[in-house]
C-alpha cells in the first residue's frame, strides 16, 4: 500500500520510466474513469439518454486516435449500416449470432469500400498529403466496429427512433469528453498530479447519492413544476388565513368568556 502511495506521488512521467511502460499508455489508462465518470454526470445529472457506459468509452478513445471528424465519419458510418443490414435481414429467419455475423461482415466491406474509394479519390487529385481523415492506425476502426452488436440490441428493444436519439445524444458526450481529456491542460495536470484520480471516488459517491432532478427533467417538466410550486404557495396562503381566522375567532371567545363571567360576578 505504502508503494502505491509512493508512486501516486510522482508524475507520470518519472512512474513510466520506473515501472518501464509508455507514458501515453498509463495517460490512456488514466483517461477512462474520468470519460466514465463524465458518462454517469451526463447519463444522471444532465440527464442524457445515451447508450451503456462502453460506448462513449470508446467512442471518445477512437476520436483521440483518429481525430475528431474522422470518429464522427467512421461511428456513423457503423451505426447507419448496422441499421440498415438489420432492416433488410428482418425478412430472413436466421439465428440471433448468424445474423449478427452478417452485420459484422456488411459493416466491415462498407468500411473497406469506404476507404480503398476515399484514398483513390485523394491519390487521383494528388491531395493525400493534405487528407482530412488519417486512418493510420486500425485497431480504433475494429473498436468501433465491435459497437455493432450493441447498436442491433438497443433497436430491437428501443427502436430506431429511438436509437437515432441516443446515438446523437452518445456522440454528444462523447464530443464532450473528447474536448477535455484531449485539451493541454487537462493532460499537463494528469500528467503532474496523477493523485487526482482519486477524486473520482467522491465524485461517483455524490453521483450514487444523487436523487434531485436532471436538467433535462427541469425543462421538461417546468410547466408541472411551476404550477405544484404555486399550488403549494396558494395551500400555505390559505392555511395562513385559516389559522390567523382561527385564532381571531379564539380570542373573541376568550374575550366574550370574560365578559360573561365579570357579569355574572
Amino acid at each position: 500500500m505504502k508503494l502505491i502511495f509512493d508512486m501516486l506521488g510522482q508524475n507520470l512521467a518519472t512512474l513510466s520510466t520506473i515501472i518501464n511502460i509508455p507514458i501515453y499508455a498509463l495517460v490512456l489508462l488514466a483517461i477512462v474513469p474520468s470519460i466514465a465518470t463524465l458518462v454517469s454526470i451526463g447519463r444522471h445529472v444532465i440527464g442524457s439518454n445515451s447508450f451503456n457506459t462502453y460506448v462513449p468509452i470508446v467512442t471518445s478513445l477512437v476520436f483521440l486516435e483518429l481525430g475528431f471528424l474522422p470518429g464522427i465519419i467512421i461511428s456513423s458510418i457503423v451505426f447507419l449500416t448496422t441499421l440498415f443490414t438489420r432492416r433488410v435481414l428482418l425478412r430472413y429467419r436466421m439465428h440471433y449470432f448468424v445474423r449478427i455475423s452478417f452485420i459484422y461482415t456488411v459493416v466491415c466491406f462498407v468500411l473497406f469500400i469506404f476507404l480503398v474509394l476515399f484514398y483513390s479519390l485523394y491519390a487521383k487529385f494528388d491531395l493525400s498529403g493534405n487528407s482530412i481523415l488519417s486512418f493510420e492506425p486500425i485497431f480504433p476502426i475494429i473498436l468501433l466496429v465491435t459497437l455493432v452488436e450493441e447498436y442491433f440490441n438497443t433497436v430491437v428493444k428501443e427502436g430506431e427512433n429511438k436509437v437515432f436519439i441516443m446515438f446523437l445524444e452518445t456522440l454528444a458526450i462523447s464530443i464532450i469528453a473528447f474536448v477535455i481529456v484531449s485539451s493541454a491542460f487537462f493532460i499537463q495536470v494528469l500528467v503532474d498530479n496523477i493523485w487526482i484520480l482519486l477524486l473520482l471516488f467522491p465524485i461517483n459517491v455524490v453521483l450514487a447519492r444523487w436523487e434531485g432532478l436532471r436538467f433535462v427533467e427541469i425543462f421538461r417538466f417546468k410547466s408541472v413544476i411551476s404550477s405544484e410550486m404555486r399550488r403549494i404557495e396558494e395551500t400555505e396562503t390559505e392555511s395562513k388565513k385559516k389559522s390567523k381566522k382561527s385564532k381571531n375567532n379564539s380570542d373573541k371567545d376568550t374575550s366574550s368568556g370574560k365578559k360573561n363571567a365579570s357579569f355574572l360576578w
